[in-house]
């Protein structure tokens, strides 16, 4: 595994490494690495794991590091593409009232959507409807899938800060629909593998993704 150079990683001791199998499809392999101290060399925690990422692949996004300067296009809403990079990890969700986590975790209900309309206010942010009075946005996801895809998620910490508007919103990882099936720019596996991830992470190892 080749990381790049980054503060972030230099203080950090848990990390997820996505590696696109092509970075123009969605299949990919997942791998967790740590170590004891951030002195100490990075050590493998499992063997690769079959995943996928966006139905287009993978491009660069606004993320830890900065981006490649031969690189002339970064992700955008609705390209089904996964976000390239270092990110950090925001909160958990599912469908479980108490999941017993070491993680902040939102349980989701009926009145929750993930807003991906750039124009709103609560672009890129998961609401609870029912609480808010100004509806302003065009397009939004219901987060209580019928599909039980969202089960069990994490958000990934993309395009929050510094927001690009249009720059792409609601980057998880969430439970897959199978092998090779890629999705609108998420990062799916098997349900198991979703639960060991956030039974793994440890806040106070300060985790990362690498995306690649």
């Amino acid at each position: 595994m080749i990381l790049p150079e980054s503060k972030y990683l230099s203080e950090s001791t848990q990390l997820i490494n996505i590696k696109a199998i092509d970075w123009n499809g969605p299949e990919a392999l997942m791998q967790w690495w740590n170590r004891d101290t951030n002195r100490d060399e990075w050590k493998f925690v499992n063997e690769p794991i079959e995943v996928v990422v966006g139905k287009n692949g993978l491009e660069w996004g606004q993320n830890l590091i900065p981006v490649p300067d031969n690189i002339t296009s970064l992700k955008k809403e609705g390209d089904m593409k996964t976000p390239a990079g270092l990110f950090g990890l925001c909160f958990a969700f599912g469908y479980e009232a108490n999941p017993r986590i070491k993680w902040p975790y939102l349980p989701l209900n009926e009145n929750f959507v993930g807003v991906d309309d750039p124009d709103s206010r609560y672009y890129n942010c998961i609401v609870d409807q029912k609480k808010l009075q100004d509806h302003d946005w065009k397009s939004a996801e219901i987060m209580l899938r019928p599909d039980g895809l969202y089960k069990w998620g994490l958000v990934i910490d993309f395009n929050f800060e510094n927001q690009i508007k249009g720059g792409g919103s609601q980057i998880f990882m969430h439970i897959w629909r199978g092998p090779g099936q890629g999705t609108e720019g998420c990062i799916a596996m098997p349900e198991e593998k979703v639960i060991e991830l956030l039974n793994w992470i440890d806040g106070s190892k300060k985790p990362l993704l690498w995306i690649q």
